[in-house]
């Protein structure tokens, strides 16, 4: 498959250019093999040739080329709970969430459910990412099998909590360690590859110590990815330090053994200086959700704040709390953020956000070959062909986020096959 146009090609400085060119891939590999640039301006028609974007019809100046985006923060069963406000986090959480996610009980109802939820992100150009499904253990194996099947880049976590929270929402420790190490093991000998088992200690106040630090240890013994919760709202870490007697929120995570560099902890809004400075020590990620945030008035993550600090960061749409599947209106969500907390200060612009919706994602997950157009890389990629003068735009970058319409996409590739196709 060779597909041409204007690449949107995340570089090595945190930031995305646009340059004409032409990939090839191997759909047997899922890999892009070859990356032709082209110097001519992508405007030039005749510094492309055939062939053109698979079966798409349309002159290739017409195309966009970009990495797949990468959500570093999404709950699969909460895209049946977007919409229920009106409460405060932890009676949200009780009340909303938790009910929902209980109709996972059911292996084949969450199957179905797994597969309408990736299905919406495929739909809006997400690729990859990492996920909570829910407590039950079967549904949780549903959702790895699903996204293996698809050739899905993922990581997929059971969310565990054996505390505070109601009978039916809670397991015992024992149990949930067990189900743990049997994840691992079996997604290393079943699946492997393109999707992984994140371990996921849901948050702090529905964990026991020993859960913790159990879970902790399976992650050293397995290098596998830490999925939580941080600091999203003040009742939260109250009552998180009532519960785990500790300096501040983010030591009662670090005293654990849960702190890492494949630690991805959500939300991070009401940290202190010595929590940022133990997170960069750590050289764990603070994925920010920023329209999440907005919905249940947890408050603003400080992004500037916390780059200034070493902070390794990433984004995530926060689905169902989070409305947005679409990954450049939740970087667009950022943007607004950080501009209210900082008015006169400066804000990331649009070529470092799409970098951190593809490329700055993937290595905050660990995922090396992910999210970037370079031989080698794994071929997930989006073909788009925008209704909007981008080109002539004084910033065409700015122009593609914050004029995002999902009807631009033409074609979701993952792992080399065209997984979406759109009119």
């Amino acid at each position: 498959m060779i597909l041409e146009g204007t690449l949107i090609r995340p570089n090595t400085s945190g930031r995305v250019e646009l340059i004409a060119g032409q990939l090839t891939i191997d759909p047997q590999a899922g890999r892009i093999v070859q990356v032709r640039t082209i110097d001519d301006a992508p405007t030039a028609a005749d510094s492309y040739s055939s062939p053109q974007p698979p079966d798409l019809g349309g002159h290739a100046t017409e195309w966009l080329v970009a990495p797949g985006f990468i959500d570093a923060h999404v709950h699969l069963p909460q895209f049946d709970a977007i919409g229920a406000g009106g409460l405060p986090l932890l009676d949200w959480l009780d009340r909303a969430i938790l009910p929902v996610e209980a109709r996972w009980n059911d292996s084949d109802y969450a199957r179905d459910r797994v597969r309408a939820a990736i299905g919406r992100m495929l739909d809006h150009g997400t690729t990859a990412f990492a996920a909570y499904a829910t407590i039950h253990h079967d549904a949780t194996r549903a959702a790895l099998e699903e996204a293996h099947a698809l050739g899905l880049r993922a990581a997929i976590g059971q969310p565990m909590m054996d505390q505070h929270h109601a009978r039916d929402s809670i397991r015992s420790t024992d149990a949930l360690l067990e189900e743990a190490c049997a994840l691992l093991e079996e997604n290393a000998s079943r699946h492997g590859g393109r999707v992984e088992v994140a371990l996921t200690p849901r948050y702090a106040v529905g964990c026991s110590a020993r859960l913790m630090t159990g879970l902790a240890e399976l992650a050293r013994d397995h290098g596998a990815l830490i999925q939580t919760h941080l600091s999203e709202t003040r009742d939260e870490v109250e009552l998180a330090l009532k519960i785990h007697p500790a300096s501040n929120y983010t030591a009662i995570y670090d005293q654990y053994g849960l702190l890492t560099p494949r630690t991805v902890l959500g939300h991070g809004v009401w940290l202190d200086d010595n929590e940022r400075q133990l997170l960069a020590q750590r050289g764990a990620v603070v994925a920010h959700c920023p329209v999440a945030n907005a919905f249940l008035r947890s408050g603003a993550m400080d992004w500037n704040l916390l780059d200034q600090c070493g902070v390794r960061l990433a984004i995530g749409s926060d689905i169902g709390a989070g409305s947005q599947p679409a990954m450049p209106r939740v970087g667009q969500a950022l943007l607004r953020t950080v501009g209210d907390l900082h008015p006169e200060g400066p804000i990331p612009d649009p070529a470092e956000v799409w970098w951190r919706l593809t490329r700055g994602n993937a290595l905050a997950l660990g995922w090396e070959n992910v999210g970037h157009l370079e031989p080698g890389a794994e071929a997930d990629l989006l073909v788009l062909r925008p209704d909007v003068a981008w080109s002539n735009a004084p910033d065409p970058l700015g122009m593609l986020l914050h004029s995002w319409d999902d009807r631009w996409l033409k074609a979701v590739i993952v792992a080399g096959r065209v997984a979406r196709r759109f009119p």
